[in-house]
């Protein structure tokens, strides 16, 4: 979408669907859909797309999601995995590369940036 003020949006969007764990009263829920309008940096830097990665392991599953203006935002689901219990910006612009435990419990996200004394890694 282009606004009145010439200014581009964008939407990504996560689904994520639950799984009827013996302990979850929620069978047959809907899934949980993540909509999130994001602006697409007008900045030269080469840019990473969008993506999700969702952690593995038994008890709370955490969701980390970089979007295409290099935003990185992390979300705790609840035990059924149909409602955010918290959400969290781990990086506000430039990310590149993020990587996550299979328990959630470190993240890693490569700031990029033109100076090199910006550039880091943010665990």
């Amino acid at each position: 979408d282009v606004l009145p003020s010439g200014e581009r949006k964008m939407q990504n969007a996560f689904i994520i669907w639950p799984v009827a764990w013996p302990t979850c009263q929620e069978f047959g829920a809907e899934p949980l859909k993540l909509s999130i309008d994001v602006t697409p940096p007008a900045d030269n830097l080469p840019h990473w797309p969008a993506c999700a990665i969702l952690s593995r392991a038994r008890g709370p599953q955490f969701l980390v999601g970089r979007l295409v203006g290099g935003k990185v935002c992390t979300w705790r689901l609840q035990s059924c995995r149909t409602k955010l219990a918290s959400e969290a910006e781990l990086a506000a612009k430039n990310a590149g590369a993020i990587a996550v435990s299979d328990d959630g419990l470190w993240i890693a996200v490569a700031i990029c940036a033109e100076k090199a004394s910006e550039r880091r890694l943010d665990i």
